[in-house]
């Protein structure tokens, strides 16, 4: 039998705050049954490292659990059911413990206790495991019952997104936290749009629309956006003019983050009477993507409208589809209007 040699070397590095631990192993040839226990082995050590690794750093998600949170629901007997879950931290890091109170009206219903621990799944979802329940109303008891139930969930500084079934509606609920003052919800979804932020001009030769009642002419655009004072809504005017002595043709539209649909959704008006509302479908490096749909004097409109700000000097616009009633409007699609941009 030919003897094979075994090296192992290791060595800690990081990246930013995570902590990486590497092993380089040499193994020369011989026995394949041996190479192959000590490969099996290393792999085993090696993993049971950066486990160790990765439970050791913090979680922040963890901080947000704690807290009060609060949920309407309607049962079948068409009853608005108000749940309440406080949550406070126990013995562990990752243990809680949850007292969940059913109101109708100021009537309580139910309400109980369970210790949970909490698990990260990667860096959005968590993995809530039930240890332990105990009632409260309608009968307290001192004692607490073992149970084994888990579902994922999703937190942020406002929501709490909690998912037992994905297929069916009534298998996700979102509970919203319950703060002393006003609720204004995080600004963060808003950064998608900062690169529409400031003010964009241009020229085109417009093919004309219907629905937005433009005529086939040399068109004139002013386009400004700007947050408001919470940063949680964005407010975009379009102004166009074809030619000197023209009316002006004139948008007023927010932008806002929909927990609902978990994406941003914008709303706006013109100046010749047509009103859309529309979500963003799709967003990639700059180019945001929306769904719109709304009515007009000339019809029902839906499109599907590009603004690319991947270059932040040029908000380029584009209508990659857009129906009236249904009916194509082929002449309309892919126009690409380029604005400059003038002011941050």
């Amino acid at each position: 039998m030919v003897s094979s040699g075994f090296t192992l070397q290791s060595a800690d590095f990081s990246i930013g705050h995570q902590e990486y631990h590497v092993s380089i192993t040499t193994i020369e040839s011989g026995d394949q049954l041996v190479i192959a226990q000590r490969t099996a082995i290393l792999l085993a050590a090696t993993c049971f490292t950066c486990g160790i690794v990765a439970a050791a750093e913090p979680d922040e998600r963890m901080s947000l659990i704690p807290g009060e949170w609060s949920l309407d629901q309607v049962n079948a007997d068409g009853e608005v059911i108000t749940r309440t879950k406080k949550i406070v931290q126990g013995s562990k890091p990752t243990e809680f413990i949850e007292t969940i109170t059913e109101k109708a009206g100021n009537e309580t219903r139910q309400e109980w206790q369970v210790k949970f621990d909490v698990e990260p799944i990667n860096q959005n979802l968590l993995l809530f495991t039930a240890r332990e329940q105990r009632p409260i109303v309608p009968e307290e008891s001192k004692e607490w019952n073992k149970i084994n139930y888990r579902y994922v969930f999703q937190i942020d500084q406002d929501f709490y997104h909690e998912t037992h079934n994905l297929a069916l509606r009534q298998g996700k609920a979102r509970w919203r936290r319950v703060t002393d003052g006003i609720a204004v919800i995080q600004d963060s979804p808003m950064e998608l749009i900062k690169p529409l932020l400031g003010e964009f001009e241009g020229s085109f030769e417009n093919r004309g629309s219907k629905a937005y009642g433009a005529a086939n002419a040399t068109s004139d655009v002013i386009c400004k956006t700007e947050l408001s004072s919470t940063g949680t809504l964005a407010t975009l005017s379009w102004q166009m003019t074809q030619g000197k002595d023209s009316k002006l043709f004139e948008v007023l539209s927010v932008i806002s983050y929909d927990p609902s649909l978990g994406t941003l959704v914008m709303q706006y008006q013109t100046s010749t009477g047509v009103t859309m509302k529309g979500f963003l479908r799709s967003y990639k490096n700059g180019k945001l993507l929306w769904e719109r749909s709304g009515d007009t004097p000339a019809g029902r409109l839906f499109e599907l409208c590009l603004f690319d700000v991947s270059n932040d000097k040029v908000f380029r616009h584009v209508i990659t589809k857009r129906t009236l009633d249904g009916i194509p409007q082929l002449k309309e699609e892919n126009e690409v209007i380029l604005l400059n941009r003038v002011k941050d």
